[in-house]
């Protein structure tokens, strides 16, 4: 994939570039908007692994 491009498919990647873990409540109230993201990861809610920069192109998934 080219930079600041992601795509999402079903299943599981054997070496994936970034992992984000949260609880799916947590996930929901994020997208929601009453969950703010920095703060989520900050309170470690929101777990990263992996490329930390990539993570941030996870914002392009949720524009509606």
């Amino acid at each position: 994939i080219a930079a600041g491009q992601c795509r999402v498919e079903a299943g599981e990647h054997p070496a994936p570039t970034t992992t984000i873990k949260m609880a799916s409540q947590d996930f929901l109230d994020m997208m929601a908007g009453k969950l703010d993201p920095m703060a989520a990861f900050g309170g470690g809610k929101l777990k990263i692994g992996g490329d930390l920069m990539k993570s941030m192109l996870i914002q392009k998934l949720f524009k509606f």
